[in-house]
């Protein structure tokens, strides 16, 4: 029954953190229909006038897209990185346009930028595009993975899923070493959320309010 439980969980929660997922692309795409494209490069949401430098073949057989700077020098300053989401289009075009190609950011270094690229496109080499943040896939990557491993019961998980679903009382070890280099900083109930902590066996659950660090 837990088994079952388990699942029916993860699987609710795989399906919210892809809605959350497509309500973020929604919301920026929405944006890109009101703001210019200096306005959206203000706020780090797109960085126009690059060069499609060249194509390489990346993991699992994705075409990785080069993207350098189309005038001397470096690339401007920009808050692109890896596991931004992208749609890409051409330079001269509002955001609002139907992009050309889309994917996500494998790396950036100073001079490039590289997009692992979704499917076919229609990029050529040496055209100038811009590229327009959409979301960010790591932290979206990352919490599926662990969703996941409390469903297959790998990993540390399947230690602490019994605790967290029900199936057993959480345990304490009563003769858990007093912990003395505390910082200064700290007050008597930070001091003691530290100690109930280390204590713990499987989970411990410390509630700060705002304001309490």
């Amino acid at each position: 029954k837990m088994k079952e439980e388990i699942n029916e969980f993860v699987e609710a929660q795989l399906a919210l953190l892809q809605l959350e997922r497509d309500t973020e692309v929604e919301q920026s795409t929405e944006l890109f229909k009101t703001l210019t494209n200096k306005e959206l490069e203000k706020r780090g949401m797109t960085l126009s006038r690059l060069k499609v430098a060249g194509f390489s073949s990346g993991l699992s057989g994705r075409t990785m897209l080069k993207l350098e700077n189309s005038k001397e020098g470096g690339l401007p300053s920009h808050k692109f990185s890896s596991g931004d989401i992208v749609s890409i289009r051409p330079s001269h075009t509002q955001a609002s346009s139907k992009p050309i190609a889309s994917g996500v950011i494998f790396k950036t270094s100073p001079d490039r930028i590289t997009v692992a690229l979704q499917d076919d496109s229609e990029v050529v080499e040496d055209a100038i595009v811009a590229i327009d943040k959409l979301a960010n896939d790591v932290t979206y990557k990352r919490m599926r993975e662990a969703l996941q491993q409390i469903k297959e019961g790998n990993g540390i998980c399947d230690g602490i899923k019994h605790v967290i679903f029900g199936g057993k009382e959480p345990s304490y070890n009563p003769h858990c070493d007093p912990v003395v280099n505390f910082s200064a900083r700290l007050n008597d109930s930070q001091k003691s959320a530290i100690q109930f902590a280390l204590s713990a066996s499987d989970v411990a659950l410390i509630h700060g309010p705002p304001g309490t660090g």
